[in-house]
């Protein structure tokens, strides 16, 4: 995390455009569950890159004594909560932490989030807790769910981030589909109207190439599918058994192999190009190069 917000701060500072001011944790397995390299890295955010608290946000699917801990350890860090249902029940079917984490023990946490917020001299006094929320097109969507989602958290500062499904393998394998935009805009309005809060219904890129929220995947090809279709999309949580080499792809013929002389002189002569960057792009590269170097080191003799 550190290595990436650093050379991503180096490289727009370089194309003297605006560095990064903002941080979210998200999309690195459950963050609460590295809670102390997680944490060594807000300190070095914190002191090295001067960030403010509000600036950094931690995500997590609700793990209770995480968010409770970091709460009281980083007041003023944001938090975002992957809920995707507003009772236990539904919350289960979609999400298999829930199980583990019952739905009022989240609400607990969330309230004492909150309160340790509007309390501590470092709440920034605007909506510290972020409920993501992934709309599931007839699962999650409906009215009723607009309802005792904005029965929750009716007058609280929070956001509710409302996330139109990006369709990946659970398409396939449970039928999963996102509403239309109006639909979803009209969900987002419910809860508003009724509870007063923030609601943010986000607008997605990067689906069109499986890159967008929720589409981490692996790209399977089998060889005998490859007359009907182009590949097959795994969920990289699952755990799978991929196909063996052998049956997919032909390294080589069997057979005797050439000797070494022969493969030598059968070998077409091969000319290297080498293309240097012109003097001022190599002197950024260097700059860029040392500082990270120096800054990392930086970083490491501090949390030794």
């Amino acid at each position: 995390i550190l290595e990436q917000f650093d050379l991503a701060t180096l490289t727009e500072r370089a194309a003297l455009r605006p560095i990064p001011t903002n941080i979210v944790f998200m999309g690195q397995g459950e963050t609460l569950h590295n809670y102390k390299q997680v944490t060594r890295s807000i300190d070095a955010l914190l002191r090295f890159w001067d960030l403010r608290r509000k600036a950094i946000t931690v995500s997590t699917v609700g793990l209770v004594d995480g968010m409770r801990r970091l709460t009281r350890d980083y007041p003023g860090i944001c938090q975002a909560l992957s809920l995707h249902a507003p009772n236990q029940k539904l919350r289960e079917a979609i999400v298999p932490a829930a199980k583990n984490y019952h739905f009022d023990d989240l609400l607990a946490a969330v309230h004492e989030h909150l309160d340790i917020i509007t309390n501590s001299k470092n709440g920034s006094g605007s909506s510290n807790m972020m409920i993501e929320y992934v709309l599931l097109k007839g699962i999650n969507d409906k009215d009723e769910h607009a309802d005792e989602l904005a029965s929750h958290f009716k007058g609280m500062a929070i956001l509710i981030n409302l996330i139109p499904y990006n369709a990946n393998v659970t398409a396939e394998t449970h039928g999963f589909e996102a509403p239309d935009h109006q639909a979803a805009l009209r969900f987002g309005k419910r809860i508003m109207d009724q509870a007063g809060i923030k609601v943010r219904l986000r607008k997605e890129y990067g689906a069109d190439v499986g890159a967008a929220c929720g589409q981490l995947a692996l790209q399977v090809v089998h060889k005998s599918q490859l007359s009907q279709t182009k590949d097959t999309t795994a969920d990289i949580e699952d755990i799978l058994k991929l196909p063996s080499t052998s049956s997919t792809i032909n390294i080589r013929k069997r057979g005797k192999r050439p000797s070494k002389k022969k493969r030598i002189e059968d070998a077409p002569p091969r000319t290297i190009h080498v293309k240097f960057p012109n003097f001022p792009f190599a002197c950024i590269i260097i700059a860029i190069s040392c500082s990270t170097i120096l800054l990392a080191a930086a970083v490491v003799l501090w949390l030794l």
